[in-house]
């Protein structure tokens, strides 16, 4: 056998003898309609194909997380025997970005991995049928057959019901990149990155001799070909190519093999020299640094509890993890800017060559790490467990937790690093008031000041009058007992 067949059947005898500890896995969302029109009254992206919404998940990107779901199941459920076959809420927690086509990415991939089954929902007591109805009144419309249907049962099928947490730019977890909380520094940023606008002016210069002429015609006018339009054009030329159309630009005589070959180059070299390549690598440590520091926190803890069974083989130190705080797995569903910012982030970390080690996530993509320890080995401290790292399956890093956590945090970003850099205040972690802003906040409370001051003079002095004239109002003479009357 040769010597390279034998050491990847020994790989996978290891890696099936692993027993998993705790895993984390971020994914882009799936396939998704174009972000930008071309023309926005007819609903056309930039290579003039048409599409009802903007951004949203179409059915093949459902179906690509749905069968990520199943791929996963098979990993962590039926083969790993990691997590339980149904549904648990304290086995996963599941975050996604506050935007449609992550949470319905997320929920897709949530079929795959717990699919329904064709029998009903869970069993309710009998006597609790009349008392499990809403507070509004089920007799708006009859629905009699309905409720005959659904018998004691929960819900017509089977159903599996699985909360997915968001996730906000408040919380400084994901959507960082943009700088949109992170005004003060935009501009700072932007000038560090300008010093890779030669790469990008080349890549522009390179689309007007590839294609300026033919683009011409095809629009039936001049445009401004700069890497807004560069970047919407491989938007909606990509959005089309996975959902496999049969598009006009191609009819029309343009390659589709090469339209395909410059976007590619284009949308690495946009992340990863421009968005993501200042020195510092600010961005990256922005995005990456509270999810990291979350993944080492929860790792640690199943760690600890595995040390503690293997110590401590007949008590039941798994009753100390039951709630929500102790997930055996985190499931992220991101962007391709979440998902490029860690893989910088973990480039600078374990001193990568940033061009060999990141891979451009296309639709659907995952990144995982897995903490594992070998089954022939007793857990009993930190040295026992690994991390592996993978991008969409192929191993990037095979590193030792003591290791792992030494690199990564030295690279961290705390939220007070976070704070002074994004112009947030220490405290709170909202963004601190612009002079500006102060000044007029100074001149509001002066003047509201004032009038309250005014209003609080004339109330006096309106009382004091009062006090000392004789009222003359019929109603008020009537309040006063009317001495000469009762004389």
């Amino acid at each position: 056998m040769p010597f390279f067949q034998s050491i990847i059947l020994l790989l996978l005898f290891l890696e099936i003898n692993n027993e998993y500890i705790f895993v984390m896995t971020h994914f882009r969302h799936g396939a998704r309609a174009p972000q930008k029109f071309y023309n926005k009254e007819k609903y056309l992206d930039y290579t003039l194909e048409y599409w009802k919404t903007p951004g949203e998940l179409t059915p093949a990107g459902q179906r690509m997380h749905y069968l990520l779901g199943i791929r996963n199941r098979i990993r962590y459920i039926d083969d790993g025997k990691f997590l339980k076959d149904k549904f648990d809420p304290h086995e996963i927690l599941i975050y996604s970005s506050c935007i449609n086509r992550t949470i319905v990415s997320a929920a897709s991939q949530l079929q795959g991995l717990y699919p329904q089954f064709a029998q009903k929902g869970e069993s309710i007591y009998e006597n609790q049928t009349n008392y499990s109805n809403p507070q509004v009144s089920i007799k708006y419309k009859i629905i009699d057959e309905q409720i005959e249907q659904l018998g004691k049962y929960s819900l017509p099928n089977s159903m599996t019901l699985i909360p997915i947490r968001m996730i906000n730019s408040n919380e400084k977890k994901m959507r960082l990149y943009d700088t949109g909380k992170c005004k003060e520094k935009a501009t700072e940023i932007k000038n560090k990155n300008a010093k890779n606008l030669s790469t990008l002016l080349e890549v522009v210069d390179n689309f007007k001799k590839k294609f300026s002429d033919k683009l011409k015609d095809f629009y039936g006018a001049d445009n401004k070909y700069d890497i807004s339009f560069i970047e919407h054009f491989c938007d909606a030329f990509f959005s089309n190519y996975n959902e496999r159309r049969k598009m006009k630009i191609i009819e029309s005589g343009f390659s589709e093999s090469e339209i395909k070959e410059y976007c590619d180059d284009f949308k690495v070299k946009s992340f990863r020299d421009w968005v993501l390549g200042d020195n510092e690598h600010s961005l990256a440590h922005l995005e990456s640094s509270k999810l990291m520091s979350e993944f080492i926190y929860y790792m640690d803890k199943r760690i600890q509890n595995d040390i503690n069974k293997n110590k401590n083989p007949n008590d039941d130190v798994d009753k100390n993890l039951d709630d929500y705080s102790n997930p055996k797995m985190l499931m992220i569903s991101g962007h391709d800017t979440t998902i490029s910012c860690f893989e910088i982030f973990l480039s600078v970390a374990f001193d990568k060559n940033i061009n060999e080690f990141y891979r451009f996530p296309e639709f659907a993509s995952q990144i995982s790490f897995e903490v594992v320890r070998n089954d022939g080995i007793k857990g009993e401290k930190e040295d026992d467990y690994l991390v592996n790292y993978y991008f969409n399956d192929e191993s990037i890093l095979n590193i030792s937790v003591p290791e792992f956590k030494k690199r990564v945090k030295e690279k961290i970003w705390d939220d007070k690093k976070i704070n002074s850099f994004c112009g947030y205040s220490n405290e709170s972690g909202t963004q601190n008031i612009n002079n500006n802003d102060y000044n007029l906040m100074k001149i509001c409370l002066i003047i509201s000041a004032s009038l309250a001051l005014i209003f609080l003079i004339s109330t006096i002095v309106l009382c004091v009058k009062l006090i000392k004239n004789k009222p003359e109002s019929r109603i008020y003479n009537s309040l006063i007992p009317n001495n000469e009357e009762e004389e």
